[in-house]
């Protein structure tokens, strides 16, 4: 057998024990369309594995970025480095697809096109993306239908005016390329801080626009259905929003935290009624992270007035019927502070 044959069957391995072929084998348009609105989610493996990457220690401090990488195992019970990336990366953005880690942001120069990089956790090893193929403002992965997709948000003007350019690309990993899927402009110039998620066959983005932190101003509560090949406008959140957090949970959309009013609040997306719902408070804080784990929703880092110093972690069960409450027992604290880091779960 050639070598390179058998780092195929490492991966492959890898996959199966994470329980990802089945999902890639059974994403037929029955699956696709119940995990779009949340149904079936038991199909799929749930994450037992978290990864906190990158963010900063020191809000006030640009050069504190980090290039740090910690896991928590649930089989182990504690956050533990891995190899780190690259360069470091303030605010970056994460998912996974086919039992690797994308990340992409946070880290790109002025005028050069962010590159993103991959780890493998069967080879411990860390590989360059290939260059997005142009320069934005803000650059957000997010896993839909088993592959990763970059929303690129630039500003750009259109005959005179500001408009805020917003590109979709599909990364295409046997071909080592990102593929553009769609374009948009919107009037008005740069949205503002914005997050991205993948649910089913649609991606969506929360954002607020220009204004004091990002909470006054137009904003975007959008889905792009990679299906149907256009954008769907949602209901706005209960709050305007600005360096929160958004991920999903139990076939469910969260969005956690921000600046200003939004600081300590998390609310729900309900898919059937297009409605946005209050559950328990959070913490106070901002660039924040979340993602699932064990069927469970998980915030970590983040800044806020009660000395939270980027390493608290808190947990809620939110499939639990009744009132839902975070905790601050579940999980133990970050190694490191992490101030506007990435959180992504992964299924083992």
């Amino acid at each position: 057998m050639r070598l390179e044959n058998h780092d195929v069957l490492l991966d492959v391995l890898h996959l199966l024990l994470a329980k990802e072929l089945p999902t890639v084998a059974l994403a037929g348009k029955f699956l696709s369309e119940s995990v779009r609105f949340g149904k079936f989610v038991g199909v799929l493996a749930k994450p037992t594995k978290l990864y906190a990457i990158g963010g900063q220690r020191d809000v006030a401090d640009p050069d504190s970025s980090l290039n740090s990488v910690e896991v928590f195992d649930e089989s182990h019970g504690a956050w533990n480095p891995i190899e780190p990336m690259s360069k470091s990366r303030a605010n970056p953005s994460a998912a996974s697809a086919s039992g690797k880690l994308y990340v992409i942001g946070g880290g790109g120069r002025n005028g050069e096109p962010e590159e993103g990089e991959v780890y493998n956790p069967v080879r411990k090893e860390w590989k360059q993306l290939t260059p997005l193929p142009r320069t934005f403002v803000q650059v957000m992965l997010a896993e839909a239908r088993g592959s990763i997709y970059m929303m690129g948000l630039d500003n750009e003007n259109v005959s005179g005016k500001p408009h805020c350019c917003i590109q979709i690309m599909r990364y295409v990993e046997e071909e080592a390329r990102w593929e553009r899927l769609c374009e948009r402009y919107v009037p008005g110039g740069w949205i503002g801080s914005s997050r991205v998620i993948g649910l089913g066959d649609r991606i969506y983005i929360v954002a607020w626009g220009s204004g004091s932190g990002g909470t006054k101003g137009r904003g975007m509560v959008e889905a792009y259905d990679l299906t149907e090949k256009r954008w769907i406008t949602l209901a706005p959140t209960t709050v305007r929003r600005s360096q929160h957090a958004l991920t999903v949970c139990n076939g469910r959309i969260f969005c956690i935290g921000g600046v200003g009013p939004a600081s300590e609040t998390c609310e729900r997306y309900d898919h059937e009624t297009d409605r946005w719902e209050r559950i328990d408070a959070t913490l106070e804080r901002f660039n924040v992270a979340a993602a699932e784990c064990d069927g469970k929703l998980i915030t970590v880092g983040g800044f806020g007035p009660r000395s939270i110093k980027g390493v608290t972690v808190e947990t809620i069960n939110v499939s639990s019927t009744g009132e839902s409450k975070w905790s601050r027992g579940g999980l133990p604290p970050l190694n490191e502070a992490r101030i506007g880091p990435a959180l992504v779960g992964m299924a083992t």
